[in-house]
């Protein structure tokens, strides 16, 4: 798996994840909405078709062994990914990923207004992201240089703390419509200067007259 970062979504495999969740999920809502419990499921079927293709042939015996020693790494790679695709949503109001259209049109960024989120999926990612700090995870016996396993680190508690600090607004919903709700008592808050400004003018011109 190539890596040229600390994120998942600076990796190979956390760009087929979300490659996969694109066309499985927001190609069909127009990449208006991401669904989190949904994408948890999507990434767990896609786990599970990965380990049986990798493993065809062999006995069913023999599959639920790869199974159980290979889910449970490829899970939490999914999980942090989800982690990180929310907390940017928490961050920005929205998801921003790269849709590849092809060789001639390249890569277009795609903005994700909405989300939906539950309790129990955030809960799910918050207790994967505590999974692989723990020292005998594999995922934390990967890092071999100590400076990159303490900026990985330091991710995953920013990552955790994010996602603790926004639950209630990302199960409201509130937070998509953060943004929006800013821009609309902006527009009003200019409305009512031009009001105040158009009263003011007519009291001066009335009052011109009574002169």
């Amino acid at each position: 798996m190539g890596t040229w970062g600390i994120t998942m979504r600076q990796s190979d495999y956390g760009l087929d994840m979300l490659n996969s969740i694109m066309e499985q999920q927001l190609q069909k809502t127009d990449f208006k909405s991401f669904n989190v419990p949904e994408a948890i499921e999507l990434l767990k079927a896609d786990i599970l078709a990965e380990i049986e293709t990798a493993n065809r042939g062999c006995s069913p015996k023999l599959l639920e062994a790869f199974t159980a020693e290979m889910f449970p790494y490829r899970f939490s790679q999914a999980a942090q990914l989800l982690a990180e695709c929310t907390a940017d949503f928490c961050r920005n109001g929205e998801l921003v990923v790269d849709e590849y259209l092809g060789d001639q049109e390249g890569f277009v960024e795609r903005h994700v207004p909405k989300i939906t989120v539950t309790e129990d999926s955030i809960q799910i990612l918050l207790e994967e992201l505590s999974k692989v700090q723990e020292p005998t995870h594999a995922i934390y016996q990967s890092w071999f240089e100590d400076s990159d396993r303490e900026a990985w680190l330091a991710h995953m508690r920013e990552l955790s703390q994010t996602l603790k600090e926004n639950v209630q607004a990302l199960t409201t919903g509130s937070i998509g419509q953060m943004e929006q709700t800013g821009e609309a008592a902006h527009e009003s808050e200019g409305f009512d200067d031009r009001s105040n400004q158009q009263e003011n003018d007519a009291q001066m011109q009335y009052s011109g007259m009574n002169l």
